[in-house]
């Protein structure tokens, strides 16, 4: 498979596309005065997808084919120090 723009960034398009969908919904809900525990399964499924989103644009999360965003292995995380 040739490596181009397209495939390079079908996974950071897909979430955004489905993390503007995600605030569209919050919106929805708020406007329309739905249930609170449905409003806080929106808002708590736009927080998992904007940090998805994240991990992938700073490269902390390794892609399928070993590649970050910035075509680079992905930098390790520092464990905390005591």
């Amino acid at each position: 498979m040739q490596d181009n723009w397209w495939n390079h960034n079908t996974d950071k398009i897909l979430l955004l596309t489905i993390l503007l969908l995600a605030g569209g919904l919050i919106v929805h809900f708020v406007h329309h005065s739905m249930d609170d525990s449905l409003l806080a399964w929106a808002e708590h499924t736009f927080d998992v997808i904007l940090g998805a989103l994240v991990l992938i644009l700073t490269g902390r999360n390794a892609r399928a084919d070993g590649q970050t965003a910035n075509g680079l292995p992905p930098t390790p995380t520092e464990p905390p120090k005591p």
